[in-house]
């Protein structure tokens, strides 16, 4: 008979603090990427598929192929107790100090609920926050947060600094001019941006599964830092590719395609970048991580010396200094001369903070990358990268023929080679079953809903609210200037559209501006729209039957309640 675990309270501590490292991302879930990176960090080498048999074995509350907390708890304990693990799971714990405990803050959370907030992620997204939006008007009220109070929480509940940081992260995700802005906003108002701000987050690919409005409105710290870390996490790490950057073609090593170097993840990328300069330097040193192996501040200072302009300055005399965080403290002084000190305080890399590391330097490449594309490079090539093993693909195709998608001559090698065409074949078809699915459901028709609906829909909503506009499907040109949109918007919610804010059209400059405001109106007004402004503007039929499905979706869901 097996013993009973027992789970004490410094068990309980300690597990709370190795979520949130283990959780890069900061959704609250452990995916199994995310596991096999941590596990990895401490030495403890498990191939990809016996992750996911670990994942699949404790997957056992909701059965997402990831772990929630509770989920967590259980493997967790259950790698402790092994001799062989339970000493390395220690050095996923950081130490208590810049940890914050705080008890659950809805009426649902369980008794004794706890959640912990790093201190140190508090400080770093304030200054960041401080930094970028010190000269837009639009934020006077609220700057600077103050990193040592309840600022970040408090301050930023009206939606108004979430709505400019997703802008900021992916430049035009949302138009200025669906944010309610303003000395005093209702509560309605506030209800809308913040509304606006996590369907607009969702859209540029941040898990916003169990974050509300009224989350975010009420500044429970740990779902107000794990959107945070999301959203400026996307934004550091969106140009980290061949596409944006093609100097990366710089770091491929001998023999490697760049069709095996785009597989890579960005934080691979990173390190291979800060090797690089490593290496041009001379210094003797590479990293594996963003942890333990720049703790000393070695790295950091020979990569600040290799990466800066020579007229900044920028010097190696940190490295005379043998007290770690002295040496971290003046290798941040150096940063500074480049105008990149950012996310990490001498304590966090001492310490070796992973996610606050990893912003620091992709903040640094992003600001100085320091490469030049070799002269023999063909980057004309280039599709959009997939990073997911062969196992993975080969079972996505397989789950699509379950679901009856059409796949003929499509397997998992042309997803994981990145064939452009076939790849998005098998999207288009997720995001179509999926949507139709949810509109089923919620339409409650006893059938599936099938396209022609959706367009019987729109004309009818549309002359119900009085607008002249029709579409004669998914393709129809009129659609372009986006206007059709606009009035099916304002039908959906009236009076959510300020026509002053719509242009003639005549334009691809108008029509792109109209589309645009159509979109973020519809995420304002709670419709999870994935489709993009162009994909009006260009008429792709198949988006566009997914923009009108979501607001269908939206329409019928006051119904549901």
């Amino acid at each position: 008979m097996a013993n009973k675990i027992i789970i004490t309270q410094e068990d309980l501590n300690e597990l709370s603090t190795v979520f949130g490292n283990v959780d890069i991302n900061g959704d609250g879930y452990i995916t199994a990427s995310e596991l096999q990176d941590a596990l990895n960090q401490v030495g403890i080498k498990i191939a990809g598929h016996e992750v996911r048999e670990l994942i699949s074995r404790h997957d056992t509350i909701v059965k997402d192929g990831r772990l929630n907390y509770e989920e967590f708890k259980q493997l967790y304990i259950s790698l402790k107790q092994d001799r062989d693990y339970g000493a390395k799971m220690k050095g996923l714990v950081r130490k208590a100090s810049g940890v914050t405990t705080v008890g659950g803050m809805s009426g649902t959370s369980a008794e004794g609920t706890t959640h912990s907030v790093t201190d140190d992620e508090r400080v770093a997204f304030c200054n960041w926050i401080n930094k970028n939006f010190a000269a837009d008007p639009d934020c006077k009220k609220y700057l600077p947060l103050d990193p040592d109070t309840s600022d970040l929480y408090t301050k930023g509940n009206d939606g108004v600094l979430y709505c400019k940081l997703v802008n900021l992260s992916q430049p035009g995700t949302i138009d200025e001019n669906t944010i309610n802005k303003g000395a005093k906003l209702s509560i309605y108002q506030i209800h809308e941006n913040l509304t606006l701000a996590l369907n607009s987050a969702q859209a540029i690919g941040c898990n916003i599964v169990n974050i509300g409005p009224e989350d975010l409105h009420a500044g429970k710290p740990h779902l107000v830092l794990g959107l945070l870390w999301q959203i400026i996490r996307y934004g550091l790490l969106s140009n980290i590719d061949l596409r944006a950057n093609p100097g990366l073609a710089a770091l491929l090593m001998e023999g490697e395609t760049l069709e095996e170097f785009m597989k890579l993840s960005p934080e691979q990328i990173l390190i291979r970048w800060v090797n690089y300069h490593l290496g041009r330097s001379g210094c003797g040193r590479q990293i594996q991580n963003f942890t333990t192996d720049i703790s000393d501040s070695v790295a950091y200072t020979h990569l600040l010396h290799q990466i800066s302009p020579p007229d900044f300055g920028v010097n190696t005399t940190p490295l005379h200094e043998h007290d770690l965080h002295q040496r971290a403290e003046q290798m941040l002084q150096e940063s500074e001369k480049i105008q990149c000190r950012q996310f990490v305080s001498a304590n966090d890399v001492v310490k070796g903070h992973y996610k606050l590391n990893l912003a620091f330097v992709a903040n640094l490449f992003n600001t100085y990358p320091a490469l030049d594309t070799p002269a023999n490079i063909d980057l004309s090539s280039i599709h959009e990268e997939t990073r997911e093993e062969k196992k993975n693909c080969n079972y996505a195709v397989e789950l699509g023929k379950q679901c009856k998608f059409s796949l003929v001559g499509i397997d998992g090698k042309n997803i994981y080679d990145g064939d452009e065409t076939l790849t998005l074949a098998l999207v288009w078809q997720l995001m179509k079953a999926y949507t139709l699915s949810m509109l089923t459901q919620l339409a409650g028709t006893g059938h599936p809903i099938v396209e022609k609906e959706i367009i019987a829909w729109v004309n009818e909503k549309l002359q119900s609210g009085g607008k002249s506009s029709r579409i004669n499907g998914f393709n129809d040109p009129g659609i372009s200037d986006g206007r059709v949109v606009i009035d099916l918007v304002d039908t959906c919610k009236p009076g959510c559209i300020k026509y002053d804010n719509v242009k003639p059209g005549t334009t691809d400059e108008g029509k792109l501006a109209n589309a645009t405001y159509a979109i973020s109106t519809a995420r304002k007004i709670g419709a999870r729209v994935y489709a993009l402004p162009e994909d009006i503007v260009e008429v792709k039929g198949k988006m566009v039957m997914t923009l009108f499905a979501c607001l269908m979706i939206r329409d019928y869901q006051p119904k549901k309640k």
